[in-house]
């Protein structure tokens, strides 16, 4: 009997482009680009990456799919079995490759590595970043002092910013 197709593997890991395997070598390159522990990473990253990567062009896809079965080719050692050191050597081997497809593709995993897990709120802490804004525009300050909207000093009331109260236009 043959094994389970793609769609039906999708629906089981709910990762619409990813495949199971592909999964894991995406969890490696996370461990090895961003230093983050594959356990840390965990599947929501993988999720991650998996709706970043479905988003782009076919021929992007396509080309991304070849690059996830070129790091786990056997004459290599499969990708996924390798210590992280060696992961990371590998991979900086190919940022600082001569070959400019090695380049490319040593950039694109660590821009989709790095857009993934710093789209992440677990990462956030890590990032000093205070979360959403969308909703709390009200609660966060300004540049200035944390007075919105800021009024220079001697300023007179002005008819072109309605939405000021009188002690705020400026003249």
């Amino acid at each position: 009997m043959p094994g389970p197709t793609k769609a039906i593997m999708a629906l089981a890991t709910g990762l619409s482009f990813l495949s199971t395997r592909e999964a894991e070598v995406v969890k490696c390159t996370g461990e090895a680009l961003l230093g983050v522990p594959r356990k840390e990473l965990g599947d929501d990253f993988v999720a991650a990456f998996d709706r970043v990567a479905a988003g782009l062009e076919d021929f992007l896809r396509s080309d991304l799919h070849k690059l996830m079965l070129l790091l786990n080719v056997v004459t290599l050692g499969r990708f996924t079995r390798m210590e992280v050191s060696r992961r990371e050597r590998l991979l900086t081997g190919w940022g600082h490759s001569r070959m400019p497809l090695l380049r490319t593709s040593f950039v694109t995993l660590r821009a989709l590595c790095g857009w993934s897990w710093y789209s992440l709120r677990k990462s956030w802490p890590e990032l000093e970043f205070p979360g959403e804004t969308i909703g709390r525009e009200h609660e966060l300050p300004t540049l200035l002092f944390g007075k919105s909207p800021w009024t220079p000093p001697g300023s007179k009331p002005d008819a072109r910013l309605p939405w000021l109260t009188p002690e705020e236009k400026i003249g």
